[in-house]
């Protein structure tokens, strides 16, 4: 049986999001439910059922339309169109199993459109089915649906994905984009509790990182979220861990999970928080997405920040030497910087000789408030190493809205170019221990592999976890335990052509994560890692055998299924 752990073996393999060798009825198979069942279905879901068709096909031979191709070409890339697909996710390579598929090409320069593809278009990867919900009771009659016909059910939101669990051939997807109600409730006690209340925003699963920090400058609040808009901030991503820029005031996502609504494998919609189905909350904390549909989340709503300062733009080098210092004094000043309350996120690259970056410094306390260019400073005396150039701008938020303005103003506009969607990414990822970014030994094998990368790749470190993080016990989440013991987290993205993945980019794929692994260690983030070698140890450590007895408890036949996802070692 295929199993995503075997990926890795073999140069080829790193391709292998194929389908899987599961227990599953797939679409197309003598199996799969007829026409009058699908139209009764359909009937019970209010009709919400889509029958998925290649969104690329006006670009391929037998269904060539240039003016509709010409359009998919130009806007595949952004992130408003990638969320309106029912079936396709933000990287094009997990739509696909090796070279089949309907990629939309590249547009072309002179604004032409793109010739007709001679190769045929299919699903591939992508679900065959999807139900656009938009109430927990349609999520109930689709789980029950698949779980009586045995079908491959996948769960997605905006497609916000780097391992393909939201993607499948021949599957019935839950598509949760549009659960996107929010509300504000002041003093919550978590169902059966009688702890202390805490202000948090009761949010639907569909929900993303833009419309939460909205909310939170409408409402006088700020919560936790990542970088990039359309990120899944009330599903996957507190699901998988949720790191974030202001982690480090707040602690990780699943820190401020008070409570969740899931609808689990036989079809009942359970509330589960410390106090009622304890064991299920400890596991949806950083376990994943397989114990259960999430239809609703109770957040933690903090008082809106005092200030926000940040300091955005670019450094560029005038050769690799130059370039070399400025990584050499970015690395080792990366706690110096901590120390005075700088967190963000910095992009280099061999091939331009710089980097973007976004410092953030958050303010709880007015009386601690330093001016724009006190922090620009600050920034300004680890990069402007001799031989490099600082192009930044420092600017400062106040107010109840500080932290939307933030990321609208600054954060997101110098974030946007890095995260780039609608292409072909590998990406992988691993943690920066305190250990390490406090020995010398360690921090010069951090900065010799970046460094050493091939010059077209690019390095990303993320100062979005320890502080406030690191306070909590390592015990107390599904998360790996070494997210107790770090200080940030990095990734590396190789990105491919169009058409698919090569094996060059299988192979550069495979020597980044022999090379990270040396520098960093083994342990990677479960949201933002292609294939895992090891997941069961990389992703959960000495967690997942508890996540896998809560698994067996609660979907003991596989209902919820994904790849690199627990209990997944017999196909998915």
């Amino acid at each position: 049986m295929f199993s995503r752990a075997l990926s890795l073996a073999c140069a080829a393999g790193l391709v292998l999001h194929t389908r899987a060798a599961a227990p599953y009825c797939l679409a197309g198979e003598s199996c799969f439910p007829d026409e009058a069942t699908l139209s009764a279905f359909n009937e019970s879901v209010d009709g919400a059922l889509i029958k998925i068709s290649p969104y690329g096909a006006a670009c391929y031979k037998d269904t060539y339309d240039a003016d509709e191709c010409k359009r998919l070409a130009d806007t595949k890339e952004t992130n408003d169109f990638r969320q309106t697909l029912p079936g396709g996710v933000m990287y094009t390579n997990l739509e696909q199993i090796s070279d089949l598929g309907c990629p939309v090409p590249d547009a072309n320069e002179d604004e032409s459109a793109p010739a007709a593809i001679e190769s045929e278009c299919s699903l591939a990867n992508t679900p065959s089915y999807a139900v656009n919900v938009t109430s927990t009771q349609q999520i109930v009659e689709t789980v029950k649906f698949a779980a009586k016909h045995n079908l491959r059910l996948r769960i997605k939101n905006s497609g916000h994905d780097y391992s393909g669990r939201s993607s499948g051939a021949g599957a019935l997807s839950i598509w949760t984009r549009h659960l996107t109600s929010t509300e504000a409730v002041s003093d919550f006690v978590p169902k059966g509790c009688s702890s202390d209340g805490h202000d948090v925003v009761v949010a639907g699963s569909g929900v993303n990182v833009e419309e939460l920090y909205d909310w939170g400058a409408e409402n006088g609040k700020v919560t936790i979220g990542g970088y990039t808009t359309t990120v899944g901030a009330a599903g996957g991503y507190i699901l998988g861990g949720g790191m974030g820029p202001l982690a480090p005031w707040f602690g990780l996502g699943v820190d401020n999970l008070v409570q969740i609504e899931v609808v689990t494998a036989d079809g009942q919609v359970k509330i589960a928080n410390e106090c009622e189905n304890s064991d299920l909350f400890w596991a949806v904390r950083g376990g994943g997405g397989v114990f259960g549909v999430t239809t609703r989340i109770w957040l933690k709503a903090h008082p809106a920040l005092a200030a926000v300062n940040t300091v955005g733009g670019q450094v560029g080098c005038e050769d690799t030497e130059a370039y070399g210092r400025l990584i050499n004094s970015l690395v080792d000043n990366q706690v110096s910087l901590r120390d005075l309350g700088h967190t963000g996120i910095w992009e280099s690259s061999g091939e331009q000789l710089g980097m973007a970056l976004i410092n953030i410094v958050a303010y709880q306390n007015e009386d601690e408030v330093k001016t724009a260019d006190e922090t620009l400073a600050e920034v300004t005396e680890v990069v402007g190493v001799d031989g490099c150039t600082p192009a930044l701008k420092a600017s400062q938020f106040t107010g109840s809205a500080s932290w939307n303005e933030a990321y609208q103003g600054v954060v997101w506009p110098v974030a946007q170019p890095a995260s780039r969607v609608g292409v072909n990414l590998q990406d992988y990822s691993r943690l920066v221990s305190n250990d390490a970014i406090n020995d010398e030994e360690q921090r010069q094998l951090i900065k010799d592999t970046i460094l050493s990368l091939p010059a077209e790749i690019p390095f990303i470190w993320q100062n979005n976890c320890g502080s406030e993080a690191n306070k909590v016990a390592k015990d107390a989440t599904a998360v790996h335990p070494d997210w107790r013991d770090s200080f940030a987290f990095i990734d590396v993205p190789i990105f491919g052509p169009w058409s698919g993945s090569t094996a060059e980019q299988n192979a550069t794929g495979i020597e980044t994560e022999k090379n990270l692994t040396a520098a960093f260690g083994t342990t990677q983030y479960y949201n933002e890692q292609f294939v895992s070698e090891n997941w069961q140890r990389d992703f959960f450590g000495s967690n997942y055998e508890r996540l896998l007895e809560i698994k067996d408890a609660v979907d003991p036949e596989r209902v919820f299924n994904c790849p690199l996802c627990v209990g997944s070692e017999d196909g998915y």
